[in-house]
């Protein structure tokens, strides 16, 4: 049976950001946090290593996310 393809009206309306600790240190034994962001319709990706798990890091990744595929109206 073929599959049913989702279809977007307005691409890059959504997206969906994370951030997580995933128990990763970095060579000096500090812990290494990642943020992810994806964009719903064409599945466009952005992952950063984080310093800290805090929202400024968390805004910056949205902000290279942003940068390189355009903002998205719903997050």
């Amino acid at each position: 049976m073929p599959k049913k393809r989702h279809v977007v009206e307005d691409p890059l309306k959504r997206a969906a950001i994370d951030a997580a600790a995933l128990e990763i240190n970095d060579a000096h034994g500090n812990p290494v946090y990642f943020c992810a962001m994806m964009e719903d319709y064409f599945k466009k990706l952005s992952i950063h290593a984080l310093d800290s798990y805090d929202v400024v890091e968390s805004l910056e990744c949205f902000d290279k996310f942003v940068g390189k595929y355009g903002e998205p109206e719903v997050i």
